[in-house]
């Protein structure tokens, strides 16, 4: 009896767990310590997304990968197949970013969401976030007031990121819808040189 209820509370073997690992009937991975990780984290950090699918379908922008990227990371994630996609959200007048998903664990740090924020500046002209945002999002964000490709807004309630190729007249509304009842607006000084504020 004391055996049958001890067999009861046993954990799973090697081979159940590999089965459900293999068949995707859990979340948990096999160990990667035998994957040269640092070396596929690093073709990932670099690698080119322009050729992968940017499809706004208007209540959000799906990204699909292309197959060359998917074959590298499968050796980060064996249980991946070719359906992977990324799903951001752009809502509002002020174009608020959305990406609630995120990036999978494996590939966090390595410039992914970095790189479909600038793909996604591009398509929209630019996109807005504010401090209600998770602090992951307040690390890309602080990364990405920085980068010299983009025009930066930032205060204590909200920041802003805009395409420099942007006209003038677009320049001119998006500020102002952004610094609307906000006190303390910066500008990133290559804006502030554009609107002649230097």
């Amino acid at each position: 009896m004391r055996s049958k209820l001890l067999e009861t509370f046993e954990g799973f073997t090697k081979d159940n767990l590999d089965y459900l690992v293999n068949n995707k009937k859990t979340y948990v991975r096999k160990d990667y310590r035998n994957i040269p990780i640092k070396k596929i984290q690093n073709l990932i950090k670099d690698y080119d997304i322009s050729n992968f699918k940017f499809i706004d379908k208007g209540y959000g922008i799906f990204i699909y990968p292309d197959n060359n990227f998917i074959d590298l990371i499968k050796d980060l994630d064996t249980s991946l197949d070719n359906s992977l996609f990324f799903y951001i959200t752009v809502t509002g007048d002020l174009n608020y970013v959305d990406f609630a998903e995120g990036i999978p664990p494996y590939l966090r740090g390595l410039s992914l969401a970095y790189k479909f924020y600038k793909m996604i500046i591009k398509m929209n002209g630019f996109i807005c976030s504010d401090r209600y945002s998770t602090l992951s999002a307040w690390n890309l964000w602080y990364n990405l007031l920085q980068d010299d490709d983009l025009y930066a807004i930032t205060s204590k309630l909200r920041s802003c990121l805009i395409d420099k190729n942007i006209s003038d007249d677009k320049l001119s509304g998006i500020i102002d819808m952004v610094s609307k009842d906000v006190d303390d607006i910066e500008y990133s000084d290559d804006l502030k040189e554009r609107l002649g504020i230097i």
